[in-house]
């Protein structure tokens, strides 16, 4: 079971952030398997809720339901809550290609 359903199965509620594009090592830490993902300076807890320090927005989420799906689970969610975070950060960390990318950034091999 992935990192993300064990907690949410431990929970009922969890948070989801949105990066922005100066977080990439931080996006990076998330997908790294074999550490403590969550050990971090950005990454606390309020209200029993992970959050996370510099993110671009946020949603507070309660599981609806878990769905197997081979060696995963898919977590159906459902927003309770969210907010913008507290700096002024206006595009967000995107992951397309297999590649991190802004919605500013040209795709490598084409002209802006």
């Amino acid at each position: 079971m992935g990192e993300v359903a064990q907690r949410a199965e431990c929970s009922p509620a969890y948070g989801i952030h949105l990066l922005g594009e100066d977080s990439r090592e931080l996006a990076r830490r998330f997908s790294t398997t074999g550490i403590d993902r969550f050990d971090h300076p950005a990454i606390g807890y309020d209200d029993g809720l992970t959050s996370v320090a510099g993110a671009v927005a946020w949603l507070e989420c309660r599981m609806v339901d878990r769905i197997p799906a081979g060696d995963h689970h898919i977590v159906l969610a459902a927003p309770v809550g969210g907010g913008r975070g507290g700096r002024d950060q206006s595009r967000p960390l995107l992951y397309h290609d297999r590649r991190y990318t802004s919605v500013t950034e040209p795709k490598e091999g084409t002209k802006p």
